[in-house]
């Protein structure tokens, strides 16, 4: 009987078999593998072998008088001892194996913990670029805040100064009017007196007038009279004279008056124009300004309105502050 002991793993049990139910081997072969001698799988099989290898072959069938079951009790035996070591060969393989199998599980999170280190330095580059973006974003974003902030302080210190101007222009006109109202009412004061003088002119004129015609007519009747008479008719005459030079005197004093009255109504109707014009001028600079302060609080509003939105922005902006201002010193 020839028996082949096979040194694969999987052919093992059945080799065991084979060489258990056998009563004699007559040879024992051993065949050759690739795997290396002190391999974990093929140990067994190479143990076994060698122990067979020391059985006595034996060339013919023994004698009837004979043990006729020794060779087999023997090769029990061995098959025991043979289980034994492999048992022990199994373990020592288990544990090899499971060495093995802890080893690769050790490179494998080796590995697993590398990926993820790279994993996370790749989320962390990607992470510090997104990051640089957005502070590059946030900083623009500061400085167009910052322009637009100047912006808002130019026009409002524009609007004020217009403001003030109007104001100022206001002031000075509104001093100019009460100055020509103080000189409408004393032109005013000067024609009542002017008119009151000439009424009083008048009237003396009036007087003057009758005496003269009272004297006119003294004279008519002092011509009528005798001439023996001329002596008491020289004072009447000489009164007549001095009379009538009165009379002319008055005259030209009411004629004087009646002119600066004229001109006096002259400068109130001109001061009155010039009053009506200022005020209307007054009014117009009145309406100009109270249209400025509206635009001026409209401005103000929506720039503050505008200037809560970037405050708004700028406390979201602010947990990155402090890096953008690193980043802006940085690019400065």
């Amino acid at each position: 009987m020839v028996v082949n002991i096979n040194q694969n793993s999987t052919s093992f049990d059945e080799t065991l078999n084979v060489l258990r139910f056998s009563a004699l081997a007559q040879k024992v072969v051993v065949l050759s593998a690739p795997a290396p001698w002190d391999s974990a799988p093929h140990r067994p099989a190479m143990e076994l072998a060698l122990i067979i290898d020391e059985v006595v072959v034996l060339s013919s069938p023994a004698p009837r008088d004979s043990a006729p079951h020794r060779p087999a009790m023997e090769l029990a035996l061995i098959i025991d001892e043979v289980e034994a070591r492999r048992f022990r060969g199994r373990k020592s393989s288990l544990g090899w194996e499971q060495s093995l199998t802890d080893l690769k599980e050790e490179e494998e999170g080796e590995e697993e913990e590398e990926q993820m280190e790279e994993t996370v330095l790749e989320a962390a580059a990607d992470d510090t670029v997104e990051d640089g973006q957005t502070l590059e974003q946030r900083l623009l974003q500061i400085t167009k805040l910052s322009e637009l902030n100047q912006q808002k302080n130019r026009v409002i210190e524009k609007l004020t100064s217009t403001l003030n101007q109007t104001i100022e222009d206001a002031t000075r006109e509104r001093s100019v009017m009460e100055s020509v109202r103080t000189e409408l009412k004393e032109a005013r004061d000067q024609g009542e007196e002017a008119r009151d003088q000439g009424e009083e002119a008048r009237d003396q004129g009036e007087e003057a007038r009758d005496q003269g015609e009272e004297a006119r007519d003294q004279g008519e009747e002092a011509r009528k009279r005798p001439r023996n008479s001329s002596d008491k008719e020289t004072a009447p005459a000489k009164r007549r004279a001095v009379l009538e030079e009165e009379v002319w005197r008055l005259h030209e004093e009411n004629d004087k008056k009646e002119q600066t009255i004229c001109e006096l109504n002259q400068t109130i109707c001109r001061l009155e124009k010039q009053l009506q014009k200022k005020e209307e001028e007054l009014q117009k600079r009145k309406e100009d300004l109270q249209k400025k302060q509206e635009e001026l609080q409209m401005k103000e509003k929506e720039k503050k309105e505008e200037l809560q939105k970037k405050q708004e922005e700028l406390q979201k902006v602010s947990p990155i502050s402090d890096e953008a201002q690193l980043l802006q010193s940085f690019i400065s």
